[in-house]
């Protein structure tokens, strides 16, 4: 807690830190030629519903299924062939189009979204999908900057997807397409001038940094990423926003604490001294009067500090 007190820097891994694991949202579809987009939906939904991948099961709550599916092969990689109540499918990516003699054009979707192309009798369509960014993650950052923090997004993913989420967090500066080694680099140039560095991540690609970091923080259950961290969080990365706000109230009560305790023994001492208080007195102030001061003054100090939480969150 007092390391994470001291950060100046919170760097945060993208895909599963800030993002949901294999959760994706449908941001567009265009139906090809002839086909209504209620029926796009249907066979889309049925066809995905076959596969476990994770866009699959984004695809496959489209809508519920109305039509007969039948003949569904996966192709590892590039995606779905089926037969849709007589009708030949195709769902997955550009390649499986293309090596089945369809053609498709390039940058359907934009930039930031993943592009799952659907032939349907040869007749051409599109869904693009966009990675659910955890609520949560607005609430870390938010709360990182009012403790004065600076907040880094670093990623091995495209740019394009790095940017859009960083915007989403209103977080302006992100590096993406990063190696494990580039994660530490970043980190190691970080402290290297003079900052202390929080690293927060929940795969095994993020150990070098996490290692690096003054402080490490995983995000999830993976116990090599655990066991090299300084704080692990179960789950997701919401109760950082909890260990950051926890770590600045125990900053704050200790230094006062402290102060109240030293005040105190230093007035014994000089009262003591200049021989305005006897020496037993003395001896009460300064050990147990002290100690039940500074008690007293991390009660206090948190019971404020509690009160405040609370009217910030009204």
């Amino acid at each position: 807690l007092e390391g994470l007190a001291g950060v100046d820097v919170l760097v945060l891994d993208k895909t599963g830190t800030l993002t949901t694991v294999g959760s994706f949202r449908v941001a567009y579809l265009k139906p090809p030629a002839g086909v209504s987009e209620g029926e796009f939906k249907s066979i889309v939904a049925a066809v995905a519903s076959a596969s476990l991948h994770p866009v699959s099961r984004a695809l496959s709550r489209l809508s519920a299924p109305s039509v007969n599916l039948a003949h569904v092969v996966e192709r590892t990689g590039l995606g779905l062939e089926a037969i849709v109540d007589g009708r030949r499918v195709l769902l997955g990516r550009a390649e499986l189009l293309e090596v089945e003699g369809v053609r498709v054009s390039n940058g359907a979707c934009g930039e930031g979204l993943s592009t799952v192309w659907v032939s349907i009798d040869g007749r051409v369509g599109y869904i693009c999908l966009e990675e659910v960014v955890d609520e949560k993650s607005r609430e870390v950052v938010d709360t990182a900057r009012r403790a004065g923090v600076r907040v880094v997004i670093a990623s091995g993913d495209s740019e394009d997807r790095v940017r859009r989420v960083a915007e989403k967090l209103g977080v302006q500066e992100y590096y993406a397409r990063l190696t494990p080694e580039d994660k530490r680099q970043l980190v190691r140039r970080l402290k290297d001038r003079g900052y202390r560095v929080a690293f927060a991540g929940d795969g095994v690609n993020d150990v070098a940094a996490i290692a690096e970091a003054d402080v490490g923080i995983a995000v999830g259950s993976v116990d090599v990423v655990a066991g090299v961290a300084d704080i692990a969080l179960e789950g997701s990365l919401e109760k950082l926003a909890h260990a950051l706000r926890e770590a600045q109230v125990y900053s704050r009560t200790l230094k006062t604490a402290i102060a109240v305790v030293a005040t105190l023994k230093l007035a014994a001492l000089a009262g003591g001294l200049t021989g305005l208080l006897p020496l037993p007195l003395v001896a009460l102030i300064g050990d147990d009067g002290s100690t039940i001061a500074g008690l007293a003054a991390i009660a206090a100090v948190r019971r404020l500090e509690q009160r405040a939480s609370y009217k910030s969150l009204e």
